[in-house]
């Protein structure tokens, strides 16, 4: 890409009413499309839910130390 080239938005993430609610927004690429992650799973292992409640290995994915995942941003739509 030359510098001359505009790179065009996808809008933006993190801000109340997108996507994802984050503590911090950022742009996204065109065609990017941004889903937020339901972490309901990682919350109640959190909250010490009994195992009916809880998919251990989607908790562990979904929390690492004191980060939780709440947005996933696909990129495969832009090719």
């Amino acid at each position: 890409m030359s510098p001359s080239e505009e790179v065009r938005s996808g809008g933006r993430v993190g801000a109340a009413g997108s996507a994802c609610l984050l503590p911090v927004g950022f742009d996204l690429a065109a065609e990017w499309k941004a889903d937020a992650i339901d972490g309901s799973a990682a919350d109640a292992e959190a909250d010490g839910g009994g195992a009916a409640e809880v998919d251990e290995d989607m908790a562990s994915l979904l929390r690492q130390g004191p980060v939780t995942l709440v947005c996933e941003i696909d990129a495969k739509p832009a090719g």
